[in-house]
């Protein structure tokens, strides 16, 4: 369930005009001021109407606002932060991806973190913005960056889309006993079963096979594949399985892990919370306290007091 609801009584006109005092009162007297209606447009607007106020801005004013915030802001984290609220999610979405791929190096870790808690649908829409803005082919980049068990899960899921169909326990077992054969039963492993179900499966179907897994051969679907991988196939893979079996609880976990210790991971912050707060930051709340026994926004402000802080709270609440 999503954090951020619609306004009631609202008015685009009124709250474009809101949108270029704020921008235009970034960095003089009325500084704190402008972030503050910033923020209020960003969490307390629903999805539909934020882009109503990005897009009629954009037409009323002919100046795109992520280019005015970003002149302004500089591309700190709340520039960011409120770009990730404000702009259209899939594009976001591909910049993303595109940062993941470029220069030297791959991030493997924030390929897998995209590709596994997007839906079939988002992926759609992903992979049309990544072409959009970059004029290439987004599973195309991702097999050129990524080879063996890795990529073939991430150009499965970025190419064929999820069923959507709970099977029945008959078919979910044969699915269980496909799995076991596949690694478990034999000498080696049969990487590809294991992608092919994983990748192509429902959630619910998905479920029953790890519980049906468990009860006939006594060890749950991360052990066995902490035992039949290894390197990124093996991380890959686990946190698949772990967003099937609860993407809410997934991110409340990276939140934890980005705000303990020294520093701060505040650009992945962003994707765990302002890029989630339409989608199910409601859930991932009830996940934070109910393991951490401690209510997220409670954690965020004993980490971050700064105008970025205040809007994870926001986004929050």
């Amino acid at each position: 369930m999503a954090t951020i609801k619609a306004c009631r009584g609202f008015n685009a006109k009124s709250d474009i005009a809101t949108l270029r005092d704020a921008i235009e009162g970034l960095n003089t007297d009325k500084h704190a001021d402008s972030i503050d209606k910033l923020i209020m447009l960003a969490t307390e607007r629903s999805w539909d109407q934020r882009g109503e106020i990005w897009t009629g801005y954009k037409r009323i004013h002919d100046e795109d606002p992520k280019e005015a915030l970003t002149k302004k802001l500089r591309g700190s984290n709340i520039c960011l932060g409120l770009l990730a609220l404000f702009g259209p999610a899939a594009e976001r979405d591909a910049e993303w991806f595109y940062s993941a791929m470029k220069g030297l190096g791959t991030d493997e870790k924030l390929l897998i973190e995209l590709t596994a808690t997007r839906t079939s649908r988002q992926l759609k829409a992903i992979a049309s913005a990544y072409e959009r803005l970059y004029g290439k082919d987004l599973a195309g980049d991702v097999a050129g960056e990524v080879g063996g068990c890795l990529g073939k899960m991430l150009i499965k899921l970025l190419t064929v889309p999820r069923s959507d169909a709970v099977l029945p326990e008959e078919r979910a077992s044969a699915m269980a006993q496909q799995l076991y054969d596949a690694g478990k039963g034999k000498w080696g492993t049969d990487e590809g079963v294991f992608v092919d179900i994983l990748t192509s499966e429902s959630r619910g179907t998905l479920k029953s096979v790890f519980s049906i897994y468990l009860s006939k051969f006594g060890q749950d679907i991360i052990s066995v594949i902490d035992d039949e991988f290894g390197g990124q196939a093996e991380a890959g893979l686990k946190f698949l399985v772990r967003a099937v079996l609860s993407t809410p609880q997934v991110f409340a976990d990276a939140i934890n892990e980005a705000v303990r210790g020294l520093g701060t991971d505040e650009r992945a912050l962003i994707r765990y919370i302002c890029a989630r707060a339409d989608m199910d930051l409601e859930d991932i709340k009830k996940a934070f306290e109910q393991k951490y026994k401690t209510p997220l926004t409670d954690r965020v402000k004993a980490d971050d007091g700064t105008e970025f802080g205040k809007l994870l709270v926001a986004a929050i609440h």
